[in-house]
């Protein structure tokens, strides 16, 4: 048993992640003051909208490429706040004389031109999937001096600490306050996010063809494997989906058919976590996938 404890603290881990994010639906909701921004710092991680102070949110992007380190800038007082933003994205401390960078997609200038190449990555950028001249980089962008916080694997949503340094599956909230965002504004703010909500997620099927990510539907077999040169075998794997915990497996072959079924039409991320007899993660893949079982729903 004493091998396996690990295993029971992981799924703990998983579990205390979902109870979190699912406040009690008898609770009001207050009137609307403004929204909430936020980014997980991991590959496929969600970029989502709030305007009811975080009980729920609407996912209207992905990152594609997270931050992993950040940026000296002498013009950064401290962590916490937005300090540049423009349509090309924003910079937020990220601590003192320190920088992080949320920024949409990558485009040529001309549409189509192959001749141009993308810029080098940039540790510090969190890069996403939002075309230029989206709503988030447009009305919907944090202004300067908007707040950010963090919460950090602990769980704790919390202000940037000194020294801070970007992990993945960070989540960072932006929290953008609007004098007039109660009434009818309100409503407007409300209508205009779920609309990219919507609109996000009936262009799923599309974006996954265009991008080559598989379209599943029924069963999809999930396969651990080593890298390739790893000296230390697989003890352990588990799977999730959407950072749910679906099954964990101590025996060979490790695989595991995930019944999509079950899932809801769209996008899903899907990962899979091998360890080593001491419980150490030795290896992980993360994929996103778009499940389509019932054709005809957009």
């Amino acid at each position: 048993m004493q091998r396996y404890r690990w295993l029971c603290q992981a799924m703990t881990v998983v579990l205390a992640m979902c109870c979190a994010c699912s406040p009690g639906s008898s609770q009001p909701v207050p009137p609307v003051t403004g929204y909430l921004l936020r980014v997980e710092n991991a590959l496929f991680g969600r970029v989502e909208l709030s305007v009811d102070h975080g009980r729920t949110y609407t996912l209207v992007g992905r990152v594609t490429r997270p931050a992993t380190s950040a940026t000296p800038d002498r013009s950064v007082p401290a962590g916490g706040t937005v300090v540049r933003a423009s349509r090309e994205g924003l910079a937020f401390g990220a601590g003192p004389k320190l920088v992080l960078k949320l920024r949409p997609e990558w485009t040529p200038a001309r549409p189509g031109d192959r001749s141009v190449r993308p810029p080098a990555a940039e540790p510090s950028v969190i890069q996403t999937d939002l075309p230029p001249g989206h709503l988030l980089f447009r009305e919907l962008l944090p202004p300067v001096g908007t707040r950010v916080q963090v919460r950090t694997a602990d769980g704790e949503l919390r202000d940037i600490p000194p020294g801070y340094a970007p992990a993945p599956g960070d989540l960072f909230v932006f929290s953008v306050l609007q004098a007039d965002a109660s009434g009818a504004a309100g409503n407007v703010l409300r209508e205009r996010i779920e609309a990219l909500g919507r609109a996000y997620a009936q262009e799923a099927e599309t974006r996954g063809r265009r991008l080559g990510r598989k379209v599943v539907s029924g069963t999809l077999t999930l396969q651990a494997r080593l890298p390739s040169g790893e000296p230390d075998p697989i003890h352990a794997v588990a799977y999730l989906v959407d950072d749910e915990l679906l099954a964990v497996q101590n025996t060979p072959p490790f695989s595991y058919a995930w019944d999509t079924t079950r899932a809801t039409d769209g996008e899903h991320v899907v990962e899979i976590r091998a360890f080593n007899r001491e419980g150490r993660r030795i290896t992980s893949a993360r994929a996103l996938v778009v499940v389509r079982n019932r054709p005809g729903i957009p």
